[in-house]
């Protein structure tokens, strides 16, 4: 490891192996808390163009935390704990962020339900409207987002752009510093993803409610206009995902949603941001998104989740 370009030794990633007795070097079945931490950080570099493929990542707010770095090794505090200060400004043509729910939805047994109704209270949302989930990790925190002090004090019913601290406030600062150094960075925010798809059936079937979900998601651009794109990860239309309701009529109704969010947005004074969907690259999948309606109604691109092309099951990697 002392002379890897990729991983680097991280204590407490290493005292928690020790506590469990868990070697990595030969465990395949137990579960493994081993800390983004140890992953060194190394980009390749590319020239600028307009005619290669862009390079995409996703950030996710929970990737900040690890309760080892406040001294709690207890297994259900453990995390990525991940700093933003380790991503380059300029590695990255476009950073999503993940993820934004849709307000009022969730099965009684769905681990996410509170997390969603909790974030939609905090942040003063109503039905159909997407809302952050995470006020404290999004706005509020300052361990491995790049402030030195929390934003205890920001409301997230009222936080702006120039006020907020926590993963969006990082966010925006790492922006900053790649327009410093010549790079266009741009970030996106992903409504919705296997854990969070659970409204999109609803939503979409409803003009009521296909008019208050484009609402709320121009607000959220109004609020942060470092954001100029939107990708809507519905897992996934008439396909049930994590056991989510769906049916036939979910690709007219999706042509339908993302017709209203364009219209909306170019209302707004908004025509410059961008509509994408994350989908399934199952082609019977795909087909249920019906993405050549999507395009008519203003769908600008579309990432292909290709997640599950590989993985232990093969023989190879």
């Amino acid at each position: 490891m002392a002379t890897s370009k990729l991983i680097q030794g991280d204590t407490l990633t290493e005292t928690s192996n020790a506590a469990d007795g868990f070697n990595p070097a030969t465990e395949v079945s137990a579960y493994s808390y081993t800390s983004a931490r140890v992953a060194k950080p190394v980009y390749n570099k590319y020239k600028a163009s307009t005619t290669k493929p862009k390079v995409f990542g996703y950030y996710t707010d929970w990737s900040q935390y690890d309760g080892r770095l406040q001294g709690d090794d207890s297994k259900d505090n453990r995390g990525r704990g991940y700093d933003l200060a380790n991503v380059s400004p300029t590695a990255y043509d476009k950073i999503i962020v993940g993820f934004v729910g849709v307000t009022g939805f969730h099965k009684v047994d769905n681990l996410w339900r509170d997390v969603v109704a909790e974030g939609a209270d905090q942040c003063g949302k109503v039905k159909y409207e997407p809302t952050f989930l995470d006020p404290w990790g999004d706005f509020q925190s300052y361990v491995n987002v790049g402030h030195t002090v929390s934003g205890w004090d920001v409301d997230p019913k009222t936080v702006t752009q120039s006020n907020t601290k926590g993963l969006l406030g990082g966010l925006r600062d790492l922006q900053a510093k790649a327009k410093q150094q010549g790079h266009d960075l741009v970030l996106s925010m992903s409504i919705g993803g296997w854990s969070m798809s659970n409204g999109f059936h609803e939503t979409a079937a409803s003009d009521a409610a296909r008019k208050v979900f484009a609402k709320g998601v121009v607000k959220l651009f109004k609020q942060f206009p470092m954001f100029s794109e939107v990708d809507i990860d519905w897992e996934y239309p008439n396909a049930e995902g994590a056991g989510n309701p769906y049916g036939p009529e979910d690709g007219e109704n999706y042509a339908l949603l993302i017709g209203e969010l364009r219209k909306q947005l170019d209302a707004a004074g908004l025509s410059n941001v961008k509509i994408s969907i994350a989908s399934s690259a199952v082609v019977k999948t795909l087909g249920y998104s019906n993405v050549n309606a999507l395009l008519k109604a203003g769908l600008y691109g579309i990432n292909v989740m290709t997640y599950d092309f590989f993985g232990t099951r093969g023989r190879r990697a």
